[in-house]
């Protein structure tokens, strides 16, 4: 009688999508969301020591919510719901927040140190707002179900991953620092600001020598020039281009408040 009741209870559970006890992997959309949740908040914690040396309010928050929601999801009934919702919020966060950067270092791979955990943990961001979407569709009882979408979007995710930093390690082997030549506008990118921030130059042709002596990768961008310099950490690039007396508002595209003027006379 005892054993009937004990397949019965085992049955009900599996038919309601709850992991049988002691089980340490899930191959459905939820088992997927941790680990990208995870692998997300791990590439955050990279990027906070390597890149930026210093705890970004807004990256700590979406840290938070996406470990907080990874631990979360898997759990049953309210709390796994909410976890779901957690890691979510974080992984829109994250995308949000990082977008415009993957599309400033998306063109400059030389940087692994930067280009690996920022445009891997955007993919790992996506990949857990798509998996919370197909749990929002396939409903809640049905979040452990083995499912053959999720693990191809998890096979992906890893082949995703393995030729971004294949890529990027590539990439920087093969970089070669640019030498000043005669005549060149000299400007060093350092953590956060230009020296000088502001250079003057005649009409005409005008070339500039970036040398990056941050820890990260820095670009020097013009919009209205059409000038767009990414220059690797401990490396030096130069670029060359017309322009007309004015000024010219120069910039960093990946580290905000990083600029100077460019005064043409």
């Amino acid at each position: 009688m005892n054993q009937a009741l004990k397949e019965r209870q085992i049955d009900n559970r599996r038919t309601e999508g709850v992991r049988p006890s002691g089980s340490t992997t899930d191959p459905g959309w939820r088992g997927l969301l941790r680990r990208a949740a995870f692998g997300s908040a791990a590439s955050i914690v990279v990027l906070s020591a390597l890149v930026f040396k210093t705890i970004i309010p807004p990256l700590a928050v979406i840290f938070v919510l996406l470990a907080a929601g990874g631990t979360l999801a898997g759990r049953k009934g309210r709390i796994g719901v909410a976890g779901v919702v957690l890691a979510a919020l974080g992984g829109a966060m994250f995308c949000g927040m990082g977008g415009s950067f993957v599309l400033g270092v998306i063109g400059a791979p030389e940087e692994p140190r930067e280009f690996i955990p920022l445009v891997g943990g955007f993919v790992l961001a996506l990949v857990v707002v798509v998996s919370a979407g197909a749990l929002a569709v396939r409903g809640r009882s049905r979040g452990f179900e083995r499912s053959g979408t999720a693990r191809a979007v998890g096979a992906a995710t890893v082949v995703i991953l393995v030729g971004i930093t294949v890529w990027s390690s590539f990439a920087r082997m093969n970089f070669e620092s640019a030498p000043a030549a005669t005549g060149d506008i000299r400007v060093g990118a350092n953590e956060f600001d230009f020296i000088p921030e502001n250079i003057t130059a005649s009409a005409g042709e005008i070339a500039v020598h970036v040398d990056n002596r941050g820890a990260g990768l820095h670009t020097f961008t013009i919009d209205s020039l059409g000038v767009d310099l990414a220059v690797p950490a401990g490396k030096s690039q130069r670029v060359s281009f017309e322009a007309q007396p004015g000024e010219y508002d120069f910039y960093c595209k990946l580290h905000p408040g990083m600029d100077g003027r460019l005064a043409v006379s």
